[in-house]
């Protein structure tokens, strides 16, 4: 009893709905059925554990395997104003200056530090990326 995995497939963007785990991860299995196909929480962002259970003329076959639910998408942010002038030494506070922020995933967002931090990490982990 073997299973064989879509190795390219280890990260799964976080949010993703109905994400199917037999069509997605596994590539095929061999002298098997797969008794226990796990589900992935794409609401948990880090690296999952999945068991999947093999059967065999009444043998079964536990195996695991690792993915990783990844936030790639920044939010969206709207500015009041697309340019500021400043003059050296003046106070700039950013979220004086914002609309709104809307994430692809969880939606809209309250404005606060920790949105502005959060999207700060987002937006240097995205452009990490590019």
């Amino acid at each position: 009893m073997s299973i064989t995995f879509n190795e390219e497939v280890k990260d799964i963007e976080y949010g993703t709905k109905d994400y199917d785990v037999q069509k997605e991860l596994v590539k095929e299995t061999r002298e098997a059925e797969l008794k226990e196909v796990p589900k992935v929480d794409t609401t948990k962002i880090g690296e999952q554990t999945l068991k999947f259970v093999l059967t065999n003329e009444g043998l079964e076959k536990q195996v695991e395997y690792k993915v990783n639910v990844k936030d790639t998408k920044a939010p969206e942010i709207k500015f009041k104003e697309n340019e500021i002038e400043l003059t050296v030494g003046d106070e700039f506070i950013i979220r004086n200056n914002i609309e709104s922020v809307k994430d692809p995933v969880d939606g809209d967002i309250k404005i606060n530090d920790k949105a502005i931090e959060v999207n700060k990490k987002a937006t240097e982990e995205y452009n990490k990326l590019c």
